[in-house]
């Protein structure tokens, strides 16, 4: 017995030049050669994805004009009553007063929270809780519209009150890294919503 292990292993090492790889499993064939064979994982292709894609690019578009805003002129007040002054507030004013603005029911601001939800649903690819979540951030910026016919004041006592006159440069870039995902995200879901069943129509087994 142990000749004939022996053997065959005498035979394996004389034909290693000859080993092929056409399928997987191995096997002697009738003439005492050995023949190994290793297949690629078929779903190899299906996992492998690249590092940056369209949905990437998107992102860190998205992320730009953001970070961006901040750092722009976004909302001009007048002052109404007890000064009729003209304030500009940037970006990064913005999120501090909408902070402050949250005590009296503005919540605008949770709009940016939502936004950096969406981008981390979206590089996990979960189109469809990151198009919500974008879509929120739209809707919450979206109140600060309101501004336009609800006075808010910017001191304490609220000895005066000012109303929004106009929005610049800094608020369209701030909805617009919403919109950037919000649109790229509900393009993703409804591509995969109807590949699914293109899917089940050819491969019905």
């Amino acid at each position: 017995m142990r000749a004939d292990a022996r053997g065959h292993l005498d035979t394996l090492f004389y034909h290693l030049p000859t080993l092929t790889m056409p399928a997987r499993g191995s096997h002697f064939d009738s003439t005492g050669h050995v023949t190994l064979s290793f297949a690629p994982d078929e779903n190899m292709e299906n996992k492998e994805q690249p590092i940056f894609d369209l949905t990437a690019y998107a992102l860190l578009f998205s992320v730009a004009l953001y970070f961006v805003s901040w750092f722009l002129p976004a909302l001009e007040f007048k002052g109404i009553k007890g000064s009729h002054y003209i304030k500009v507030m940037e970006g990064w004013e913005c999120v501090y007063m909408g902070i402050l603005g949250m005590r009296i029911g503005h919540v605008e601001t949770l709009g940016n929270f939502s936004f950096f939800c969406a981008g981390i649903l979206m590089l996990e690819r979960m189109w469809k809780e990151a198009c919500i979540a974008s879509g929120v951030s739209l809707i919450l910026g979206l109140q600060t519209l309101s501004l336009f016919i609800a006075p808010v004041s910017f001191d304490e006592a609220g000895a005066t009150q000012s109303t929004l006159t106009k929005l610049d440069l800094g608020f369209y870039l701030w909805m617009s890294s919403f919109i950037v995902i919000f649109v790229v995200c509900l393009l993703k879901f409804l591509s995969s919503y109807t590949a699914t069943p293109n899917a089940e129509v050819n491969n019905p087994g």
